[in-house]
C-alpha cells in the first residue's frame, strides 16, 4: 500500500469494478483543513484564559453527539462566556477543541473521530431539527451535511483523542467512522479525460486501497454511504448486479462473506453492534440456472458473530407472502423486524390477513414459539423498536404495550406512547422514565422529552436518543437547549455536574454501564482452504452421500469443522464463497498459498 500523495495515477488504468482491492494514490490538493495548515487546539493550547484549580472547564455543555469511548462532542460555554466546539470527558473536562476551520465532530471509534467543515448560514449554530413532533415523543434529525453531495465545499478529516488532524490528502468529500482500522473515503478526482468518483479504504496512516471508481457527479453508492463502514468485523459495500441494487458483505480481510439485496437501509446495517442476528434477503446461487446468473434472493438469517447464513427455505407462497413449506402456522416471512432480539423475532399477525390482531413470536429458524390473536395490535413500527429484549406495540384506543422476548406483556398497557432509551430504560410521552416492569425510575425535567430516533439508523447517527455509556440526551418541548441526563435522572450542565455524576457512578457500580472499548475485538477467524481440481461437494462426509455439485478449482472454502467418514478417511465440513455448505474430502483440498 502507498500513502495518499500529490501524484495521481492515470485514471484510465484505474477504471475498476466495485469492490476490487487495488492499492492506489489519490491526488492531494490544499484545503482549509489540511493537517499541515491547521492543527487542533488541545486543552493546554486553548485560547481561553488559564483556569485556576477551582475554575470549571465549562459552565454549560449542549449535546452535539453521543458519548463514545468516554468522549462526546458538545458546544461548551467557557468561563468568561466564550463558546467552543469541543469534545468533553465523562467527568467534566475538555479533552480537545476542533481544529481550526472544522465545525462538527462525529463520535469516536477505535480512538479516532471524523470531523467536517462546510459553509453555513450566519448565526446558524445547531445541527439538529425536531421531527415527528405529533407522535408523542419527537425525534431529532441531523441536519449537518453527511457527505459532499452538494454545491458547498465540504472537507472531511480524521482526528485523534488529542484533536490532531491525521490526513493530509484529499480533499475528502466523505469519511466513514473508523472500523477494523480503516475508514471509507470518497474522493472526487479530475483529470484530462474526465471527472471520477473514487471510493477507498484508508487506514490511520492514510494508506489507500481502491474499492471502486466511476464517472459522474457522485458515486452510485451515495444513498448508502452512512452504512458502508466496518463494525463488528464486517462491512457492507454497494454494488449493482443485473441492474439490481445489491450489497456485498466483507470480513476484515476483504473476503466476500455473502451478497444480499438492498431492501432499504434497515436491511443493510448488518454491522450494528447492538444486534448480532439479522433477517436478510440473500442471493442463493443454488437456484442459478447458469454460472452467469446470481441465483434468486430468498430470506435468510445472518448470525454475525460466526458469520454464518441459514437460508429459510423451502419457500411456499401463501397468497400474501412466502412462508416455510413445513410451517403449520404458515407465518409469512414479512411484517417483522430486520433484527432479531435475543434470537427471536416478532411478527405482526394483523398484517398477515389471517383474522388475527396479535402477534407470532418466532425463533431464528422461523419456528413459531408463541401466538396471540387477541391482543388488539394496531401497529408495530419495527424501525423504532426491537431492543433491550422488548418490542413496543401500539394497541387499540391509544394504548401502548411492551412485549418481552418470551411473548409476554411486561406490564399493563399504558395510554401514552413509549420509546426505547436503552440500558434497561423506556420513556413515556408523559415524561416518566420506567424500567421493564413499568415502575417509574425518575421523571424528566418539566418541559423536556426523550428523543425517539430510528433504531435502524442509530449506528450511523451522531445522536441516537439512547443511553450511551450512562448518558442520555433529552430535548426541550419548545424553548431551551438540549441537555444530558444521567441514569439517576440528574441534569448535567457544568463541569461540576459531570464530575459529581462520575463520582456517583463510581459509588454505584451496579448502576454504571461499561464504557464502549476503544478498539473492537477481533473475531475468531475460521481456517480456509482451496479446492483442488475435481472436488465434488457432498451432503455428508463420504462418497455415499448425495453430490451437491462440482467446486471450481482454486475456490476459497471456509472450514467449519473437520470430520471422519465411516471408514476413518478425513473430510471437512466447508462453506463455499457462495455460502453453500457441504463436505469435501481432504484429498481434494489444500492449504492457501
Amino acid at each position: 500500500m502507498r500513502k495518499m500523495n500529490a501524484l495521481s495515477l492515470a485514471l484510465s488504468a484505474l477504471l475498476l469494478t466495485a469492490c476490487t482491492t487495488t492499492t492506489a494514490s489519490v491526488s492531494t490538493v490544499s484545503s482549509a483543513g489540511s493537517a499541515s495548515a491547521a492543527g487542533a487546539v488541545s486543552r493546554t493550547a486553548a485560547s481561553a484564559p488559564a483556569a485556576s484549580e477551582e475554575e470549571p472547564d465549562f459552565l454549560e455543555a449542549v449535546p452535539m453527539g453521543d458519548f463514545s469511548e468516554g468522549l462526546a462532542f458538545a458546544r461548551v460555554t467557557l468561563p468568561g462566556g466564550k463558546q467552543e466546539n469541543a469534545y468533553i470527558t465523562a467527568d467534566g473536562e475538555i479533552a480537545c477543541t476542533l481544529p481550526e476551520g472544522y465545525d462538527y465532530g462525529f463520535p469516536f471509534h477505535e480512538g479516532y473521530a471524523v470531523v467536517r467543515t462546510v459553509e453555513r448560514d450566519v448565526g446558524e449554530e445547531d445541527f439538529f431539527s425536531v421531527t415527528n413532533r405529533d407522535e408523542g415523543i419527537p425525534g431529532l434529525s441531523f441536519d449537518g451535511v453527511k457527505h459532499g453531495a452538494s454545491d458547498e465545499e465540504v472537507t472531511y478529516n480524521l482526528i485523534n483523542t488529542e484533536g490532531e488532524l491525521q490526513f493530509t490528502g484529499g480533499p475528502y468529500r466523505y469519511l466513514s467512522r473508523m472500523g477494523s482500522g480503516k475508514v471509507l473515503a470518497w474522493v472526487e478526482e479530475k483529470t484530462y479525460n474526465g471527472t471520477f468518483q473514487s471510493l477507498y479504504w484508508l487506514d490511520a496512516e492514510e494508506n489507500a486501497t481502491l474499492i471502486s471508481q466511476e464517472e459522474g457527479y457522485s458515486p452510485a453508492a451515495l444513498p448508502y454511504l452512512d452504512h458502508m463502514h466496518y463494525s463488528e468485523g464486517v462491512a457492507p459495500l454497494y454494488k449493482t448486479s443485473s441492474g439490481l441494487t445489491c450489497f456485498d458483505v466483507y470480513d476484515e480481510d476483504g473476503d466476500l462473506l455473502f451478497t444480499m439485496d438492498s431492501g432499504g437501509a434497515e436491511s443493510i446495517a448488518v454491522n450494528d453492534p447492538k444486534f448480532d442476528t439479522y433477517l436478510i434477503r440473500y442471493m442463493d446461487h443454488r437456484f442459478a440456472e447458469s454460472e452467469e446468473e446470481d441465483g434468486i434472493a430468498i430470506a435468510a438469517v445472518y448470525h454475525r458473530p460466526t458469520n454464518t447464513i441459514t437460508p429459510l427455505d423451502p419457500y411456499e407462497y401463501t397468497g400474501f407472502g412466502y412462508s416455510l413449506a413445513d410451517d403449520p402456522d404458515r407465518v409469512v416471512i414479512a411484517y417483522c423486524g430486520d433484527r432479531f432480539v435475543d434470537g427471536r423475532n416478532l411478527v405482526n399477525a394483523n398484517e398477515q390477513h389471517l383474522g388475527m390482531e396479535g402477534f407470532y413470536l418466532v425463533d431464528s429458524n422461523w419456528h413459531t414459539l408463541k401466538e396471540d390473536g387477541e391482543l388488539g395490535i394496531t401497529n408495530i413500527d419495527f424501525a423504532f423498536t426491537g431492543y433491550d429484549s422488548h418490542w413496543i406495540v401500539a394497541l387499540q384506543n391509544g394504548y401502548y404495550g411492551l412485549i418481552s422476548t418470551e411473548g409476554e406483556l411486561a406490564f399493563e398497557p399504558v395510554q401514552t406512547p413509549l420509546s426505547h432509551l436503552g440500558e434497561g430504560f423506556f420513556a413515556t410521552g408523559s415524561g416518566d422514565v420506567i424500567d421493564e416492569s413499568g415502575e417509574t425510575v425518575f421523571t424528566l425535567p418539566d418541559g423536556y422529552s426523550a428523543v425517539r430516533n430510528s433504531l435502524v439508523d442509530s449506528d450511523s447517527e451522531p445522536l441516537t436518543g439512547l443511553f450511551c455509556e450512562g448518558f442520555a440526551v433529552i430535548q426541550p418541548q419548545s424553548r431551551g437547549q438540549r441537555m444530558w441526563i444521567g441514569r439517576d435522572g440528574r441534569e448535567l450542565h457544568t463541569s461540576e455536574d459531570f464530575a459529581a455524576y462520575a463520582a456517583w457512578q463510581e459509588a454505584n457500580p451496579a448502576a454504571a454501564p461499561t464504557p464502549s472499548p476503544t478498539a473492537e475485538p477481533e473475531p475468531a477467524a475460521l481456517p480456509q482452504v482451496q479446492a483442488a481440481d475435481g472436488l465434488i461437494l457432498r451432503s455428508g462426509p463420504g462418497e455415499e452421500y448425495e453430490s451437491l455439485g462440482a467446486v471450481p478449482a482454486g475456490e476459497i472454502l471456509t472450514v467449519l469443522e473437520e470430520v471422519d467418514d465411516a471408514g476413518g478417511a478425513d473430510w471437512s465440513h466447508v462453506l463455499t464463497s457462495g455460502q453453500l455448505e457441504g463436505y469435501a474430502s481432504d484429498d481434494c483440498i489444500y492449504p492457501l498459498d
